[in-house]
């Protein structure tokens, strides 16, 4: 049976003057990690990642691509093909050894016996001890669930297209993990809307040199009590990193772009823009809102991002290769970036060439960002088509967005749906008109307002228009107030008035030019007092609408319902009357209420529920839950309103 292997190295056990050299290499390699972070805060601006930019004739660690069959298996037990990986808890363990209680660093060869040495032959590694071995069938099969997860002609041979999907640019993650419970876990596909996340924790890199430091004094101390303190205080700082998933329930999640982390490649704030704009497309499909936090300890900051690279020393016949920001796992030849989600962070390869942003050439930024907070978030790598989550960089416009899979998918790891209570919803009706300014119909946009934002509901895609929210202010020139109490417009053969209500006033809109009247017909500037241009509607109003089949306009507050003619100016006789009266069913102090030329109905809100009128027998019907019918609808932060 052919059997080739992925050898695991560990130490041999050599001679007292070998030990002495290994050492030297081990304290010349320390000493140089101490310079790299050093050299970190020269850098100008503190831009570019500490090692990225290393003294000593550091060079770039060059990892071949994928050419041979070793190479493959290699690959594909690290991505899970051979058996799930347990991803993040290799982490933990690579730093166990700096915290030893009694000996930091314990004298691996003083057993060391020349009498049990091997001569190395076939089934065996370099240190004496059988390898991992692969038969012929198990490297074929792993090869059979590549092919059939990249859509390849499954052979199970090692063929041009599969070698060449291997050094594809791709995310450094596993695509078969073990799940928390230590069952597996396997990218979903289409037709099985499940998602996975990867497990355990890392180290926050600052946090790493720190601990190396102090473990390095205690070492010189001989002072194991203090060791063992040290040990203790870092372990409940990795409990507490281990429980940061926990805070992504939270209304706001923090983040930062390590100081000593930037990107060589790309302009500092054009770096911060890219990652705030990766954070809010995920904002703008689940409810936590992402902030930046540039002021907190790092260790208070829920996720952290950075750039990295590997580099490589030589020195008295030996090597050390010092990764990318104290992470054990080294990035290979075609990875563009990792993440950790329970550990909460994202480590960037800033080896790889070139980044860009708002160009179809080069690795998007963005699209790196997003895949990886996705991994933050907990979803595993996906395969549908489009999805941000494929685990090969797939080149799309810049201008890429969050598709409906990948939507509900991290909805459904816990997250839930976007809830918000909205201050106004209405549809706006306008003239459609062609080159020459000839109408040629009418068109409608549908759009909600809430806290100073407002959303443009694309009802016939079931989502809002990507990209929004937006400012209030910015998007309707002329209205300042971040809290809107209601909108009418008044739409017939003989009117078309746009009035946008808060407080005791009302502006009105001119939907020709998109900005606010700045006098009324009688000349008296806007905003106008509710009392004067609609007499008899008390200030602060809930909501209002207009009945267009009915010509009537209806004004809610409180328990009160308000019918109003707009030609004649005036309250209608009777009125106002008890909301139940006119509306059996509809709940007192509303939040909104408008007519859908969509669902052909009229709507009521208040909270997170709805209600509205039966098409086909007048009656109320509710309370509904609003976002079952309008999907997406989410806050996001925004410095403007939320400030830091």
């Amino acid at each position: 049976m052919n059997v080739f292997r992925i050898t695991r190295l560990t130490p041999p056990r050599p001679n007292f003057t070998t030990t002495v050299a290994c050492l030297l290499r081990h304290v010349y390699a320390f000493v140089t990690l101490l310079l790299l972070v050093s050299e970190a805060d020269r850098v100008p601006g503190g831009r570019g990642s500490g090692v990225g930019h290393a003294v000593l004739g550091a060079e770039r660690v060059n990892i071949p691509a994928i050419v041979t069959e070793r190479d493959a298996a290699s690959f594909l037990e690290r991505l899970g093909y051979f058996q799930p990986v347990d991803w993040e808890s290799t982490l933990d363990r690579s730093r166990q050894t700096i915290f030893e209680p009694e000996d930091v660093a314990p004298d691996i060869f003083s057993d060391f016996d020349p009498s049990v040495m091997v001569e190395e032959v076939e089934g065996m590694g370099r240190d004496g001890e059988p390898t991992i071995g692969v038969d012929d069938e198990e490297f074929k099969e792993a090869i059979r669930k590549f092919q059939q997860a990249n859509n390849l002609t499954i052979t199970g041979l090692l063929d041009d297209a599969t070698r060449n999907k291997m050094n594809e640019p791709r995310c450094g993650n596993p695509d078969h993990t073990l799940a928390k419970n230590g069952t597996k876990t396997v990218p979903p596909d289409a037709s099985n809307m499940t998602s996975n996340s990867s497990d355990d924790a890392h180290a926050k890199s600052n946090a790493t040199v720190v601990v190396q430091k102090r473990a390095a004094e205690d070492t010189s101390q001989g002072n194991s009590r203090k060791r063992q303190s040290v040990l203790k205080t870092w372990m409940e700082r990795q409990e507490e990193r281990r429980k940061k998933r926990g805070i992504f329930v939270n209304n706001y999640v923090t983040w930062r772009l390590l100081g000593e982390g930037y990107s060589s490649q790309l302009d500092a704030d054009l770096q911060l823009a890219v990652i705030q704009q990766a954070f809010r497309m995920w904002s703008e499909v689940i409810p936590p809102l992402f902030r930046p936090d540039h002021v907190s300890h790092i260790e208070e900051v829920d996720v952290n991002l950075a750039f990295g690279r590997d580099v490589h020393h030589s020195a008295w016949g030996g090597s050390t290769a010092v990764r990318h920001l104290g992470c054990p796992n080294e990035f290979q030849e075609q990875e563009y970036a990792h993440a950790f989600d329970e550990a909460a962070e994202v480590h960037i390869n800033d080896q790889i060439q070139p980044y860009t942003v708002n160009r179809p050439d080069g690795i998007s930024l963005l699209k790196v960002a997003v895949h990886e907070i996705g991994h933050i978030l907990g979803l595993g790598h996906h395969e549908w088509a489009n999805s941000v989550m494929q685990p090969n960089y797939a080149p799309q416009p810049y201008n890429f967005e969050i598709g409906a899979e990948d939507r509900r998918a991290v909805q459904e790891l816990g997250y839930g749906k976007c809830e918000e209570r909205f201050d106004t919803v209405f549809d706006w009706v306008r003239p459609n008109r062609d080159e020459n300014g000839y109408m040629t119909g009418v068109i409608y946009n549908t759009f909600f307002f809430a806290d100073g934002r407002y959303w443009m509901y694309e009802n016939s895609k079931g989502r809002t228009r990507y990209g929004d929210p937006l400012l209030i202010r910015g998007g309707w020139q002329g209205i300042a107030s971040r809290h809107i109490d209601g909108i009418l417009h008044v739409w017939s053969r003989t009117w078309d008035v746009l009035f946008f209500f808060a407080g005791d006033s009302y502006w009105e809109y001119d939907s020709e030019r998109e900005q606010i009247y700045t006098h009324d017909a009688n000349g008296n500037p806007f905003p106008n007092l509710i009392s004067y241009g609609f007499p008899g509607i008390p200030d602060n109003i809930d909501t209002v609408y207009y009945n267009r089949s009915a010509g009537y306009t209806y004004f809610f507050k409180d328990h009160l319902v308000y019918q109003y003619e707009v030609e004649r100016q005036r309250v209608s006789p009777g009125f106002p009357k008890e909301i139940a009266e006119v509306f059996p069913g509809v709940p007192n102090n509303l939040d909104a209420a408008y007519y859908s030329y969509t669902h052909q109905t009229t709507f009521f809100l208040k909270g997170f529920d709805y209600w509205s009128i039966s098409i086909s027998t007048g009656a109320i019907d509710g309370p509904f839950t609003v976002n079952e019918l309008w999907q997406d609808i989410c806050k996001v932060w925004m410095w403007e309103l939320d400030g830091s």
